[in-house]
């Protein structure tokens, strides 16, 4: 799924400032409770310590009435839920509210404060001070006070010591400082939204139709019109990027003009070949049959007594054979780099058996025998692929043994790169490990003519069909006879938009796309039916 910078942008903003809203009003309302309850916690302090010193006061001078009015009146304190003094025997015996008094101090405590404040009461007796803390579940504030009762009896005075309670309720206080934090919060989200807004107003100017206008420019300039503007101006990287892709553009459509350029020429050249191709195999070849027509019927009308003149017209009979077949293999080579591919779906087991229903006198005569287990179905030139087979089933018949019949096996499989590898063993005379790279060169020959016929082309038309298609030939030697030829063919060719540019550059080297000078053969054909060659440079 592909999103546009025009959309990217505002959430990627709107994701930010959630986020950041998140963390400001967790950081906040964390702190504005822990300030609300550290205030609390100092004002109740305060409170406590001025009420205990008032209490004692009054509780020496006998002041009842007003030490029950002074507590009461805590009552308007806000936030304050219960304050009360507590005699040594847990009875309270003044408090904010009339009905606290002479209760039990505990039936108006939460049940869960009831056993801190219990602890907290014996220390504060003990240790004669008092105490502020918050309560289990944190949601009040206690405060705990140590208070001295006197009473006079005959000859003593005893002392007791009581205890001044404090609750106060820290819920609305916390939801108040929380309120105050979300308003805050929200006006801090309006604000940072409003510079998000006018961000992504900028960034649309500046930087998403600017990129959009780029982009609408890369797509002509993938379909071909180099010549379209980019239309990105200023003195950013991106109006830097776009001057760049102008001249990229710029570049590309002078290198597509000498590529046309170079096309046309090879066009024509291709054409030229193809007149010295019909030359090749119509008037080149008509004086040889005509040589050999001629020697037939010398060899009918010479004397049979005549064994020097016999073996010198079979000399040249021979000769003459071997030159038709050379013309007719050139022939065949050049044809190679003119004739586009006609690529389609092809059975190379069908191919073979082609190949082996042409070869079947040759395989009776050597005594062959060939093997095939399963080969695939790719995409190539049927012809070119029944020639390829043709060259090298019939090489593994031609170079066997003295008395061995020849055995040739033909296998495939698929390797990591998706490419089938297809092998091609005989049991032959093999080659022999120098000249391994120089068999698929024209016209090498590693036999004289007088052991084995041929003309020496047969493996570099092999080489030439397998790299048209994609692919890649090699062969190896084996430890003692024979040889394997190793065949790498994609199972798909590679489609070209310019079938014609593509068969006109086959016979162009990368050397030769970057050299300064590039010379084509051309043959050119006169009124009288001959040629001759000249060449053409860049």
């Amino acid at each position: 799924m592909k999103l546009s910078l025009r959309f990217t942008i505002p959430i990627v903003l709107a994701v930010f400032t959630c986020v950041i809203a998140f963390w400001v009003f967790f950081t906040s309302g964390q702190v504005a409770v822990k300030n609300t309850e550290t205030h609390l916690m100092k004002d109740i302090t305060n409170m406590m310590t001025r009420l205990q010193e008032a209490t004692e006061r009054a509780l020496r001078k006998g002041e009842w009435e007003w030490l029950q009015k002074d507590i009461s009146g805590y009552g308007s304190v806000p936030h304050l839920k219960t304050l009360v003094l507590i005699d040594a025997a847990g009875k309270v015996i003044a408090g904010t509210k009339l009905g606290e008094i002479d209760q039990n101090w505990k039936k108006i405590i939460s049940h869960g404060s009831i056993e801190i404040i219990e602890k907290q009461a014996e220390l504060a007796k003990t240790g004669y001070a008092g105490t502020t803390f918050l309560s289990a579940d944190k949601q009040c504030i206690l405060g705990v006070y140590p208070v001295k009762f006197a009473s006079k009896t005959i000859g003593s005075r005893n002392v007791s010591v009581g205890i001044l309670l404090a609750q106060v309720d820290l819920s609305v206080p916390k939801a108040r400082a929380l309120a105050l934090v979300k308003m805050q919060v929200y006006q801090f989200v309006f604000i940072l939204s409003l510079l998000m807004v006018l961000l992504g107003i900028f960034f649309h100017f500046q930087m998403t139709k600017r990129v959009r206008k780029l982009v609408s420019t890369m797509n002509q300039f993938a379909n071909g019109d180099f010549k379209a503007p980019v239309g990105v101006n200023g003195r950013d990287e991106l109006s830097t990027l776009a001057e760049s892709i102008r001249k990229m553009a710029t570049r590309r459509d002078q290198d597509q003009q000498r590529m046309n350029a170079y096309a046309k020429k090879l066009e024509e050249s291709n054409q030229d070949l193809q007149d010295f191709a019909h030359i090749a195999s119509h008037d080149l070849q008509e004086p040889l049959r005509k040589i050999l027509s001629f020697g037939d019927l010398l060899k009918s009308s010479i004397s049979k007594e005549d064994d020097k003149g016999m073996a010198h017209l079979e000399r040249i009979q021979k000769s003459t054979a071997r030159m038709k077949s050379f013309i007719e293999d050139l022939l065949q080579f050049t044809q190679l780099g003119t004739k586009e591919n006609a690529c389609e779906p092809t059975d190379l087991n069908g191919v073979v058996q082609r190949v082996l229903e042409d070869l079947e006198t040759r395989m009776v005569e050597t005594q062959g025998t060939v093997h095939i287990k399963s080969l695939p179905v790719i995409e190539a030139d049927a012809m070119q692929m029944y020639q390829l087979f043709l060259n090298l089933i019939g090489n593994g018949l031609k170079f066997h043994r003295e008395g061995v019949g020849p055995v040739i096996s033909l296998d495939s499989s698929r390797d990591a790169d998706g490419m089938w590898e297809i092998t091609v063993e005989d049991n032959g005379v093999g080659i022999e490990e120098q000249y391994v790279d120089k068999i698929f060169k024209p016209f090498e020959r590693l036999h004289g003519r007088g052991t084995y016929e041929g003309t020496g082309i047969g493996l570099t038309i092999c080489n030439k069909i397998v790299t048209r298609h994609g692919g890649e030939i090699s062969v190896k030697q084996h430890s003692e006879y024979g040889v394997t030829f190793r065949i790498r063919l994609p199972e798909k060719q590679i489609k070209s938009n310019d079938a014609s540019l593509r068969s006109s550059l086959s016979f162009l080297t990368p050397q030769d796309l970057d050299m300064g000078s590039v010379e084509i053969p051309l043959f050119s054909r006169n009124d009288k039916g001959t040629g001759s060659f000249r060449r053409i440079a860049k």
